[in-house]
């Protein structure tokens, strides 16, 4: 079923045109074709092809592995979606603390680390309007969104940024 699934969803984004059939394409979790066989294989030569491709790409991460990971980014998935920063960091963040160092889970950490800079980002530019609030005479709704920020991006630039704003504030009072 998740094979059917993927093949609907990403066929057409990595792969144009027709593909004969049968043709065998293996491919890197980004969609990276690494090998393609259009006709029937034996298994031999279906062994010979993953073997070959390994060499190319490396031994991956297991299958208990993967699946942590894949049900770490769910739940960052689910909590962004329902507004629960703090538990989407702290989700993404166990993928980089379980497999920064593994070089077999780089393509996985890579795409963690990107989904942790959009919510960087994201807190960055809550910080930003805090400021022009704070600018503005609005300190109390700059001082909210500040520790908004501190308490639920902890782990990320963007606390660390606000911890920084909100001691400049209390200075300036």
């Amino acid at each position: 079923e998740e094979h059917v699934k993927n093949h609907n969803d990403k066929s057409s984004v990595y792969f144009h045109g027709t593909i004969p059939n049968p043709t065998t394409i293996l491919c890197m979790p980004d969609g990276t074709e690494v090998a393609r066989k259009t006709g029937v294989m034996t298994g031999k030569e279906f062994t010979d092809m993953i073997k070959e491709t390994a060499t190319k790409v490396g031994p991956g991460v297991s299958q208990d592995e993967y699946a942590f990971i894949k049900g770490k980014f769910k739940a960052g998935d689910d909590a962004r979606a329902a507004s629960k920063v703090k538990d989407a960091v702290e989700a993404y963040n166990a993928v980089i603390k379980a497999f920064g160092k593994n070089p077999n889970a780089k393509g996985m950490v890579e795409t963690t680390q990107k989904k942790l800079e959009e919510l960087n980002q994201a807190g960055m530019d809550i910080l930003a309007k805090a400021k022009e609030d704070a600018a503005a005479g609005k300190v109390d709704e700059a001082k909210k969104a500040m520790k908004d920020v501190y308490a639920n991006y902890k782990g990320l630039e963007c606390a660390k940024a606000a911890e920084k704003e909100m001691a400049a504030l209390a200075k300036d009072k």
